[in-house]
């Protein structure tokens, strides 16, 4: 008895038929327009090569007269980025409980809730950010609100999540005793739920 298993020949592919033929043809044809159309060339490359190495060339030795000024925009992006987190993570706590399962006090608010968070991830930050620069200018404020809304969207989901797979053994024996529904999410559900709050709102920094 051999113990190798009897060769199996490839199946052949079939063969497409018109329409396949056609669209396969005409994806090709606009794959090698969009090709030439981009502008993509071995002598602009050329070209370009000397200019990118001028660039290189004047960076170093870096100049270190405008350090004080880097370094000063270096602190206000650090501090637009923690602002802008923090005040994320705290509206989307809320958002979280409105959109979670057990805890919503409404099936419509619920969905509501689960939808505003999708449309905040699903935009996408550059979106948001020239949002906010035409609505109050360009500077750091456009950059923490940009941010804020982000972290909204992002935060609100996984919070969501998290409160939703905790254990409901607590929050049944503090509602057996009379427990309010903020009684039910402080004393039972945040506790729980707490640990991937925080690692959600580190990664999210």
């Amino acid at each position: 008895m051999s113990l190798h298993a009897p060769a199996v020949a490839v199946p052949r592919w079939d063969r497409p038929n018109a329409l396949t033929f056609i669209l396969t043809v005409v994806a090709l044809a606009f794959l090698v327009w969009s090709f030439s159309n981009v502008g993509l060339s071995w002598e602009r490359m050329q070209r370009g090569f000397p200019a990118l190495g001028s660039i290189l060339d004047r960076m170093f030795p870096p100049d270190l007269e405008r350090l004080p000024q880097i370094l000063r925009s270096l602190l206000v992006t650090f501090q637009m980025a923690l602002v802008g987190c923090v005040l994320g993570l705290i509206l989307a706590f809320p958002l979280a409980i409105l959109a979670a399962d057990g805890l919503s006090p409404h099936p419509v608010i619920k969905q509501m809730a689960r939808g505003l968070i999708a449309f905040f991830r699903t935009v996408p930050d550059l979106v948001w950010a020239l949002l906010f620069v035409i609505a109050v200018g360009l500077g750091p404020a456009a950059g923490v609100m940009a941010i804020m809304v982000d972290k909204i969207g992002f935060a609100g989901r996984f919070f969501a999540e998290a409160m939703e797979e905790v254990d409901k053994g607590p929050q049944e024996a503090l509602a057996a005793i009379g427990a309010t529904r903020s009684g039910l999410i402080f004393s039972a559900v945040v506790p729980q739920a707490l640990p991937s709050f925080i690692a959600t709102s580190l990664f999210s920094l």
